[in-house]
């Protein structure tokens, strides 16, 4: 692990060209269940879309993460949009990005979901093979900004990132995006990050309530439900881990992956003040190699709805025209068929 991050760290990376088709540029691949993640064989569940008197003219095999997390509520959302033009979504659960990213660029599947940082972690792992896997790869879509949660039992003694130092801290199951976030952030803060802890992050936080663990990362939008749905009884003993000195973000030339966030005061019931944290963007990738008009009618059908899912699920925040415009001024490779359709807008 440790060369794998240090081949991270030591990389200038590109500003969400995270897929870039040169090897010189880096590139999205990591997510987790953020609700709940599962480290099982992905798992065919594709919910019946609203509209069954549209034709279906085609089906894309979309991998997210567990199914009661962000990115699987998100492509069920998708599948509801695409099935009134006659597209469906074959949905399957995930243990996490860096399955995703493997799964789609070596042409398993055709969409799936992705944290930035994972991305470009596993596209500096092994950069022959990993270049094949990257070249495979294109953005349909920002989604959102999700954000490093880290819950620390009051108890624990925990401050600062450096009194994570000695811990036991859960840092999800291998794999997945809340893993990459916490090894990248232990080994940029000189911590030895093979003293973490690999489990189901929904175990996790409830380990951190016992006191059986000290803290556990999670990275996830804001208002998981996970979190959420704690009553402030039963994490009287529960705080968010606040990050104040960013200075290794720049030093470890994290600046391009990672960014400053606040988790606002009350997000939970048990979570009364202001949090800084550090975010990464998520994206819905397709494989390159997807026809032109077919990712075109997908850009034309779910774009245009970009206000309405916000207002559904603020998982969305990321998602608009203009986002997937400065991403493309930017040099972040998107399907020629989302290109064609942001040109037009």
């Amino acid at each position: 692990m440790k060369k794998i991050l240090s081949l991270l760290l030591a990389t200038t990376l590109a500003p969400l060209a995270l897929i870039a088709c040169t090897p010189t540029k880096d590139s999205p691949i990591s997510e987790k269940s953020p609700t709940k993640e599962t480290a099982n064989t992905p798992k065919e569940a594709t919910p019946p879309s609203k509209d069954s008197s549209v034709p279906k003219k085609a089906e894309f095999t979309t991998l997210t993460g567990g199914k009661t997390g962000n990115y699987y509520k998100a492509a069920t959302e998708l599948n509801e949009i695409l099935a009134e033009i006659g597209f469906g979504l074959k949905i399957e659960e995930s243990p996490g990005s860096i399955e995703n990213i493997q799964k789609i660029g070596t042409g398993k599947i055709d969409i799936a979901f992705a944290q930035n940082d994972a991305t470009a972690l596993q596209r500096n792992v092994d950069k022959k093979e990993k270049t094949k896997i990257f070249d495979n790869l294109v953005v349909l879509a920002p989604v959102s900004d999700e954000v490093v949660h880290i819950v620390v039992n009051k108890k624990a003694g925990i401050k600062k990132l450096a009194d994570l130092k000695g811990k036991k801290v859960a840092f999800g199951p291998k794999g997945s995006g809340t893993f990459v976030s916490a090894a990248v952030i232990y080994y940029a803060n000189n911590i030895d990050e093979t003293a973490g802890i690999y489990q189901d992050v929904a175990e996790s936080i409830e380990k951190v309530k016992k006191g059986e663990l000290d803290a556990a990362f999670f990275t996830t939008a804001v208002g998981v439900p996970l979190l959420k749905d704690i009553s402030a009884e039963d994490g009287k003993d529960l705080e968010l881990l606040p990050i104040e000195d960013f200075s290794f973000v720049k030093s470890g030339k994290l600046d391009r992956i990672y960014l400053k966030e606040s988790i606002p005061a009350n997000s939970y019931p048990w979570q009364t003040k202001e949090v800084k944290a550090l975010a990464t963007t998520s994206y819905i990738l397709v494989k390159k190699d997807l026809e032109e008009d077919k990712v075109y009618e997908i850009a034309k059908a779910i774009y245009p709805k970009a206000k309405d899912l916000k207002t559904k699920n603020p998982f969305w925040k990321k998602f608009s025209v203009d986002e997937a415009k400065a991403d493309l001024k930017d040099g972040t490779p998107y399907h020629p068929g989302v290109a064609k359709f942001l040109k037009e807008k």
